[in-house]
């Protein structure tokens, strides 16, 4: 029950984020679709190896699968806001 809550809440961080930085970088007038790439395929990798503990309960490694996805899921945001700072801005 709390890996499905898990889930379910990185999931709704990850759609947060990805409409933040959609809307950040279009402000910006720049390319929003690479962002967006950027941040949704690790994080739809991220939320995939979230599942594996369902799927495979009894392997001895599958909490390592939780933690890694969890990683992913963030890895865009976070590459986005020091982008932002190194760029000198847009990431408030």
């Amino acid at each position: 029950m709390v890996m499905i809550v898990a889930w379910l809440i990185m999931y709704v961080l990850l759609l947060a984020a990805c409409i933040m930085i959609y809307r950040g970088v279009r402000g910006k007038g720049a390319s929003a679709e690479l962002w967006l790439l950027a941040t949704l395929i690790p994080g739809v990798i991220g939320l995939s190896l979230m599942l594996a503990p369902f799927i495979v309960p009894q392997a001895p490694g599958a909490w390592v699968c939780m933690v890694l996805g969890v990683l992913l899921t963030v890895v865009g945001p976070i590459i986005y806001l020091l982008a932002g700072e190194r760029e000198g801005g847009g990431a408030e």
